[in-house]
């Protein structure tokens, strides 16, 4: 039993990483995933199988000093193979140059091993025969079956949620629960360097979408405050947006 064809991935991925995982060959260990604080898709490497006990060899990414390293940094986004696969996107599968004459030396050498060894019977030479016709046949197009394909994907972000919650984490927002805190970019005409805000109530607004309460804090009147280690006070009661 052998493979008949390989995807093509690597030609479909390429304007998506610019090449993101050059020289990632000096490295022994590489992990994918998606990351819980950006939700991109990360790589990270390690020198070793086994790093148990070398403080050295911890996770990082490809470049000096780093922690990991984004796989698809382009605008181009996240790729979706199963659309891709759709508008037949992917490429068909590479094929490498063959020298006919040393072709047919092959193929001439699978029908003497045939007549030499009777344990090479007919079956044994037809799939080998199969396997070098290959080499000359038109390049495969992509087949993988569309159900496998979907299996690849979890049920997304905001699966299981309500539609308004889903909608909210499909688009990347964040799902106000009470007691969240945050630091807020104030309008670049306010003087403050940031707010700090926690989240009192979840509510909707008039048209039914999500919002929630927040109470804001600020630093006290005065020049002689300093905004990482002074102590912030309610500006507004609990029950404000």
């Amino acid at each position: 039993m052998h493979w008949d064809t390989i995807a093509n991935l690597s030609e479909w991925l390429a304007p998506f990483t610019r090449n993101f995982a050059k020289n990632c060959m000096k490295y022994r260990h590489l992990r994918f995933f998606r990351a819980a604080k950006d939700s991109k898709v990360w790589l990270q490497v390690a020198s070793r199988m086994n790093s148990w006990g070398d403080a050295d060899d911890e996770w990082r990414g490809l470049a000096p000093m780093s922690t990991h390293t984004v796989c698809f940094p382009t605008s181009y986004g996240i790729p979706n193979i199963f659309k891709a696969a759709q508008n037949n996107d992917i490429p068909d599968a590479q094929r490498r140059s063959v020298d006919q004459e040393e072709q047919a030396k092959v193929v001439a050498g699978m029908h003497a091993i045939k007549a030499a060894f009777q344990h090479f019977d007919d079956d044994n030479l037809a799939d080998c025969l199969d396997l070098l016709s290959l080499y000359t046949a038109p390049a495969s197009k992509f087949a993988w079956d569309p159900v496998d394909i979907q299996r690849l994907y979890g049920r997304g972000t905001g699966a299981g949620a309500s539609a308004e919650v889903g909608a909210q984490q499909a688009q990347g927002l964040p799902v106000g629960q009470v007691g969240q805190k945050y630091l807020c970019m104030p309008h670049e005409d306010d003087d403050d360097t940031f707010l700090v805000g926690i989240i009192r109530a979840v509510t909707k607004n008039r048209d039914g979408e999500n919002g929630v309460n927040m109470q804001w804090f600020s630093l006290p009147p005065g020049g002689n405050v300093c905004k990482y280690t002074s102590a912030y006070s309610a500006v507004l009661p609990s029950n404000t947006r």
